[in-house]
């Protein structure tokens, strides 16, 4: 499960929309997509944004800025994605406000092919008939139309973004993301698409093969860098950080 923290309603109040969103994890995001209508993705907001974006970590790694502003505002990255082509995904309820109504939508933010995909879901319930659930649906414009969808996935990038840059501003909440004594780089893969992307040393890059002889090649000598690290970090967590002795004797606490 994830962080309280990260498991709070956000409230939009636009003149298009007005709503409430809040991440959740796989397990419910799974549980509440068994009963719902798929729409249309949003490819297009991703793209307009990154032409728009003056921010220079953003144009020379998007996929690794965009990873980190968004676990950095709600929490890790669960794992609902396609290996092979995706690297991340971050799912959301969202509460549609209509006077005294609540509509629930499911919304759910992934890595697809080197973009960001984002893609809107209704939540029906389990006896409805009317609906065929097998095919994609355009938006229901006396609902949640396509243009409001827009605004709804523009607010999550700039709330993400002002969370970042407020992090950065406030040295000792900065410090707590990055400390010094702890490992921080990433390395993710999109096998479809020859992308590697992450961070080293504290500096963004995303990097795209021709070559996919050349991809394997500096994947594996990014991951076994990365994944050496991470075993090093675990080692000295579990073994060697100090912590609670619960049997000091040596013998079984309950002997």
């Amino acid at each position: 499960m994830l962080q309280n923290e990260h498991m709070q309603w956000i409230t939009l109040d636009y003149d298009l929309i007005k709503c409430q969103i809040k991440r959740i994890d796989d397990d419910c995001y799974l549980a509440l997509s068994r009963h719902k209508l798929a729409f249309t993705e949003c490819f297009d907001v991703w793209e307009s944004y990154l032409s728009s974006s003056d921010n220079e970590e953003l144009k020379t790694a998007p996929l690794a800025f965009f990873l980190m502003i968004f676990e950095n505002a709600f929490g890790p990255s669960g794992s609902w994605y396609d290996r092979y082509k995706g690297a991340f995904s971050f799912p959301f309820a969202l509460r549609l406000l209509r006077k005294d109504t609540v509509i629930p939508y499911l919304l759910h933010v992934s890595c697809w092919r080197g973009s960001v995909e984002v893609c809107f879901y209704k939540i029906i319930p389990a006896d409805e008939t009317r609906y065929d659930t097998s095919i994609i649906h355009k938006p229901f414009d006396d609902e949640l139309a396509e243009r409001q969808m827009q605004v709804l996935v523009n607010f999550l990038m700039g709330f993400a973004v002002g969370f970042w840059t407020g992090t950065r501003r406030n040295k000792d909440k900065w410090e707590k993301l990055f400390p010094e004594d702890k490992q921080q780089d990433f390395v993710k893969a999109i096998d479809s698409n020859c992308i590697l992307f992450g961070c080293k040393d504290r500096r963004l890059f995303q990097m795209c093969y021709s070559d996919r002889d050349e991809y394997e090649q500096k994947k594996s000598e990014l991951l076994m860098s990365y994944q050496h690290a991470l075993h090093q970090k675990m080692v000295e967590d579990v073994f060697f950080k100090p912590g609670k002795v619960d049997s000091p004797t040596g013998n079984p606490p309950w002997l």
